[in-house]
């Protein structure tokens, strides 16, 4: 367990989300076919046989199988879009500073 959590996750639970758990992630959070996890490779949504995307492919899974209803992903390099796409989403990248990223490790 995280002795805290990062600032965008801990506002979104002030305003009532509900955290369900964590997601799996390619390491270090800079791949991007979702299959670099020491957790295994995310199956994709929609053909299960194709890559699931990026780094943030388990937050787009989350969504797309119906575990969650949104789930926040990085997208330091086109993570969290990727992703989205590949699994019949739209992901969404906020204006640089709108949001908090502290507490996100930043890609290389």
């Amino acid at each position: 367990m995280p002795a805290e959590s990062a600032t965008l996750v801990a506002q979104l639970i002030a305003l009532g989300a509900v955290p369900i758990g964590k997601t799996n992630l390619d390491q270090f959070a800079t791949g991007l076919n979702g299959t670099r996890s020491p957790y295994g490779k995310c199956r994709n949504s929609v053909l299960p046989d194709y890559p699931s995307g990026g780094s943030s492919s388990g937050s787009s899974l989350a969504v797309a199988l119906g575990v969650a209803s949104f789930a926040p992903g990085t997208d330091t390099t086109g993570s969290r879009r990727v992703p989205a796409a590949l699994n019949n989403l739209v992901g969404l990248k906020a204006t640089k500073g709108l949001l908090s990223t502290t507490g996100v490790v930043p890609a290389c």
